[in-house]
């Protein structure tokens, strides 16, 4: 027995010293050890970008202004400073963060907190009762019809006649009708394989953030422009061997052969733009993910399907979407309005209300 009392103190001392050596660690190798676990659970690649920037910017605030270097020196007072001094700062641009930028940042710092309280780094989250910079509702811009059309037009160079040419514009048109019809991001779009694509059924498998699995039906239009650029213009394996690239299965592919990238695709998004003569408005992947979500409502679509389909966990980033429909809100209200299907109304009753008032009211004279 002695012997087991013994051991259990051993234990006891060890966890002690296990505890006390986290307590004392620097927030710098703390901030690369929370990293590395959402690396280890194979989160995307944005958000281990966003997480070190934000990151990034909040130790060496604390180390520039706070002078503050260990876990056990972080308060609440810090994470509220810092937010403070963010709102003020001039970023890389010239300019001060927008509010939604600032937001992320505080998030990324909220993730840390609960993460160090989690793996018992700190005894109480100094975040937790620190409110994230609020947002106001979102102005969402979407692509109008016409718009889609001059891009579409835009898709070839001008005067322009060649087989490189030809094979461009038939991706282009496919990534448009793609992203129009989908609504995926831009990650998806060039992760977006050969295996992924289901001919027979007409669908796509999407890997979403954290490497989740989503699939996603295409209308007749975005399967006919892929399936003409796969099967007509995209390079095969014997083209890309010429060209000395092993085929990677990504289905939309730069002239060498090797696969777009999405600093590509972002760049290929402002020839378009400059080409269709669109003007002063904005077109990226990311604005038609939003078109795709608002035209999907107006045209009856629900906010939970729509929610699997764009890939959410959170139903309420999905509701961002419904004020921006709300002339087909409101038209849906009056075909689906509880107030005009009530059973045991009569349908006279329903033409003339006031009949029944007047009836009784001679009833009563004679």
């Amino acid at each position: 027995m002695a012997a087991r009392k013994t051991d259990k103190s051993t234990k006891t001392t060890r966890n002690t010293t296990s505890s006390s050596s986290r307590r004392v660690k620097t927030i710098k190798i703390a901030v690369e050890d929370f990293i590395l676990d959402h690396q280890s659970q194979n989160h995307s690649p944005q958000t281990l970008r966003w997480h070190t920037i934000a990151l990034s910017h909040f130790l060496n605030y604390l180390e520039q202004e706070q002078d503050v270097t260990i876990i056990d020196q972080l308060e609440t007072y810090h994470f509220r400073a810092w937010l403070v001094f963010l709102e003020k700062e001039v970023g890389p641009r010239g300019k001060v963060r927008a509010t939604r930028t600032r937001r992320w940042y505080a998030q990324s710092v909220h993730a840390f907190g609960r993460w160090l309280y989690g793996e018992r780094y700190i005894g109480e989250d100094f975040t937790e009762r620190v409110k994230l910079p609020k947002l106001e509702k979102p102005l969402i811009r979407i692509i109008e019809f016409e718009e889609f059309e001059q891009l579409l037009d835009a898709c070839a160079p001008p005067q322009e006649k060649s087989l490189t040419a030809e094979r461009n514009a038939a991706r282009n048109k496919a990534i448009l009708w793609l992203l129009w019809d989908t609504g995926i991001r831009l990650n998806e779009l060039c992760d977006f394989r050969l295996s992924n694509f289901d001919r027979q059924n007409g669908s796509i498998i999407v890997y979403g953030k954290g490497r989740k699995e989503r699939r996603v039906a295409l209308g007749r239009n975005a399967l006919r422009m892929l399936l003409y650029y796969i099967d007509r213009w995209r390079y095969n394996s014997d083209d890309l061997q010429q060209l000395g690239i092993i085929d990677s299965g990504h289905v939309f592919l730069a002239e060498t052969g090797q696969a777009l990238t999405m600093h590509g695709i972002q760049m290929l998004f402002k020839r378009l733009r400059m080409r269709a003569d669109i003007g002063d408005h904005r077109i990226t992947p990311h604005i038609f993910r939003h078109t795709f979500a608002v035209r999907y409502l107006m045209l009856g679509g629900d906010i939970f399907s729509l929610q699997e389909m764009l890939g959410h966990e959170d139903i309420s980033t999905v509701k961002n979407y419904m004020h921006l429909n709300d002339v087909n809100v409101q038209s849906q209200k009056r075909k689906f309005s509880p107030g005009d299907n009530v059973p045991f109304l009569a349908q006279s009753r329903l033409r003339n209300p006031g009949k029944r008032k007047v009836d009784a009211k001679k009833e009563k004279n004679v």
